[in-house]
């Protein structure tokens, strides 16, 4: 079926920049950015194909995309999103509501604790307090830490497991939309929860005078709580006690290679979830700072538990994360751009309430610097299509070795990265005859995707995009799959009429013949400043400009 989108490959690498530059009207600020994905063909008449305007956006890595969720679109696209949001909030309400009935029981026990002191002091008699009680309450306050860093793992299960329903397109996205879900999870469960739960009565005539820095008060609460998370998931992740149990124990009763194999193999390096630890962590430390100044301490070992825990894991234990965009990147940054104003709004509630004037001024600081174009002021500007290395002017057939035949045809294949199916030799005297025709099925079937012969398998070419052909795939179908993705004989010839509302400088004939070497342009651009400045005599150049091809 027809999904309306498509993965076009460009021959060379400058076609595809002037691709982007002829859709691209809607200039370098987030809101034109935004109006003009929202409303395309608004911004400097972008071009029309049959009629309609197109958008273009620079392509996922082949091993990024999931086509098995290519599948899902329009109202099957909301009603996912709409299930996975409602079985977030309700997942969010039972563990904040479990969680707020610990603080409660935590805060009653240490108010009804603080007023026996109190009383005891004022009659100047001694507490009736044991070291019992006392016990208990430092009990029950690492206990709601505790509840706290569990119903986070529950909640984080719960958003891996919807965010998978919604079955996104790239895994970049999955790993955007998770990140979101666990960033705010965690932010809600450790912050807003026990501060909400914590009382503070105190009079307009006193400053900072709360029972926060009691025993067993929030600050307490938040030190253990810091603690918690700043070491408890690495030190769960280290033990992996689940993958140590499967893969030692229950993979040795597996009923078949397939079961063994899903048993034995690496575990995925996620790495929102990384990521979103990582903001809670921040988040802890910037809004407990103010009335624990020894949460930055905590956060800092924190962040070095954790930089050598998921190093150990990266290279020892997890598989290779997929070469995935930015978009989980970027919602750090955001996140980290956000924070600053949460830290205002928790100093001026755990701290000092009684200067509004001045978190006035540095609230209207931090706006001031979100509508001020820090990065156009500056001159920088960001082309995710320009960010790449590039290809030297080589291209694409080129690369993946098809200019030539024969012997020459292997010494041109120049990617840096193989193929993503794995290949190689493998002896009879390291896997079985099944197991050997199965391999030698898969090379059989990425030579066919690659249009090559099969003594050319194993030479470095770019990825190609085409979904997952399983070994074990029936004959029909890994030949429908193959006829439908495999590259063509030769490369496609380009239109060179203009589409309606195209740029001639990038468009027609710029987007058919091959690009102008360096050297050529440099040389074009010269024989032009000397027309426009109406050089009569100027001398005849030494190198006549074609189009090479």
């Amino acid at each position: 079926a027809n999904v309306g989108e498509a993965f076009v490959t460009f021959n060379y690498e400058q076609h595809a920049n002037q691709c982007f530059d002829d859709h691209d009207r809607a200039g370098a600020t987030r809101l034109t950015q935004l109006l003009a994905y929202l409303f395309p063909g608004r911004f400097g008449a972008t071009p029309k194909f049959r009629g309609r305007f197109l958008r273009c956006e620079p392509p996922p890595e082949p091993c990024d995309v999931m086509w098995e969720n290519y599948d899902v679109r329009g109202n099957e696209r909301l009603r996912r999103d709409v299930v996975a949001f409602f079985a977030m909030l309700t997942c969010i309400c039972v563990g904040a509501a479990l969680q707020y009935q610990f603080e409660l029981l935590r805060e009653d026990v240490r108010v009804e604790q603080y007023d026996e002191e109190l009383v005891a002091a004022a009659g100047n008699v001694e507490s009736s307090l044991s070291f019992a009680d006392e016990a208990y309450a430092r009990a029950l306050t690492i206990l709601s830490s505790f509840v706290i860093v569990a119903v986070n793992v529950f909640l984080t299960a719960v958003a891996k497991a919807a965010t998978r329903y919604q079955r996104f397109y790239t895994m970049s996205d999955f790993e955007a939309a998770l990140m979101l879900k666990l960033t705010v999870v965690h932010v809600l469960n450790s912050i807003v929860v026990p501060a909400a739960s914590s009382r503070c009565d105190r009079g307009g005539d006193d400053v900072g005078a709360c029972l926060w820095f009691a025993p067993g008060g929030l600050a307490e609460s938040a030190f253990f709580l810091q603690i918690f998370n700043a070491f408890l998931p690495d030190v769960v992740a280290l033990l992996d006690i689940g993958g140590r149990i499967k893969r030692v124990v229950l993979s040795k009763y597996a009923k078949t290679q397939e079961m063994m194999d899903d048993m034995l193999d690496p575990p995925e390096f996620i790495l929102a979830e990384k990521y979103s630890q990582v903001c809670k962590t921040v988040a802890l430390a910037l809004v407990y700072g103010p009335i624990l100044p020894v949460s930055y301490l905590i956060a800092l070992l924190g962040f070095g538990s954790t930089y050598w825990t998921d190093k150990y894991l990266a290279l020892r234990r997890f598989s290779k994360p997929a070469r995935q965009r930015n978009q989980a990147t970027y919602r750090v940054v955001l996140f980290m751009n956000n924070m600053a104003l949460l830290q205002l709004a928790a100093g001026y509630v755990f701290y000092d309430y009684h200067q509004p004037l001045a978190y006035a001024a540095a609230a209207g600081a931090w706006l001031l610097f979100q509508i001020t174009p820090v990065n156009k002021l500056w001159g920088v500007k960001r082309d995710e299509a320009l960010e790449d290395g590039g290809t030297g002017g080589v291209s694409y057939w080129e690369n993946m070795g098809k200019t030539n035949t024969g012997k020459t045809r292997l010494t041109d294949a120049r990617a840096a990265r193989q193929v993503s199916v794995s290949s190689g030799v493998v002896s009879n005297d390291d896997v079985d005859e099944a197991d050997a025709a199965r391999r030698a099925r898969s090379r059989k079937i990425e030579c066919a995707l690659l249009d090559v012969p099969e003594n050319e398998h194993d030479v470095g070419r770019l990825e190609t995009y085409h979904p997952p052909i399983p070994e074990f795939a029936a004959a029909e179908t890994a030949s429908f799959l193959i006829e439908a993705y495999r590259l063509p004989a030769k490369v496609t010839p380009g239109n060179p009429a203009l589409l309606e509302n195209q740029k001639e400088q990038t468009g027609g004939p710029n987007r058919v013949c091959p690009p102008m070497t360096r050297d050529a342009q440099n040389l074009a651009a010269m024989q032009a400043l000397d027309r426009n400045h109406g050089v009569a005599h100027a001398a005849a150049p030494a190198t006549t400009l074609t189009r090479r091809g």
